[in-house]
Formats: C-alpha cells, structure tokens, sequence
C-alpha cells in the first residue's frame, strides 16, 4: 500500500501476517532503503564557546538560510552552512540566554535541544 505525505511517500510492505515494515523515502517511491535520510532542519548537537560567545550548532540544516531562536528569542549575528552554525554575539544572561535552541527553515522546526 503507497500513501502520499505531502512530498514524501509512505511505502507499507507486508511482511506476513500483522507484520508490516514501514519505508518513508524523500524521493516518492520505494527504490532503496539506503536513500532514507534525516528531515531538515535536524539539530545533532550544540557547543557554545563561552570564551567568545559564539554558539555552535550542527547537524543537517540545508543550503537555504532560516532562522535561530533560543527559548524563542532569535539569534543575531547567523553565520549559515548547510551542517554549522554560528551564533554570535550570544548574550550572557536575559532574553535569549538559556532555554531551547531550534533552528526554523521556511516554517520547519527542528528538533528542540
């Protein structure tokens, strides 16, 4: 059974009976399982550089630009890679200096770290 998720294709193979595998592809068919890859944007892990306030964030974010927030205060001074990046300038204490980091790219939200 093929059920469409806005550009992705949900691919339900049975296996036998009550045992059902579940392939989600980006590319809209079942063609390899080894083209499963994470959903951007995707926070794998945070630095922050307390020496020059700058906070590191890598993980899968895309070549397109979007925005930081911490505790949804966003970051100035964004430096963007498709897998680093930079805040800096990250305030010491008040607004934006604690809580929640993501990362948004054209309405998507990362995973809260």
């Amino acid at each position: 059974m093929r059920v469409g998720l806005s550009h992705y294709t949900v691919n339900l193979l049975p296996m036998a009976p009550f045992i059902t595998d579940l392939v989600i592809t980006g590319r809209g068919a079942y063609d390899d399982p080894k083209d499963f890859g994470m959903l951007e944007p995707t926070i794998e892990y945070l630095w922050m550089d307390k020496e020059t306030d700058i906070l590191h964030i890598y993980g899968e974010f895309g070549t397109q630009a979007g925005r930081v927030t911490v505790e949804g205060s966003p970051a100035a001074n964004v430096i963007w890679n498709s897998t680093h990046i930079q805040c800096a300038s990250m305030p010491r204490k008040g607004a934006g200096s604690f809580g929640k980091i993501m990362v948004e790219v054209n309405g998507h939200k990362s995973n809260p770290r």
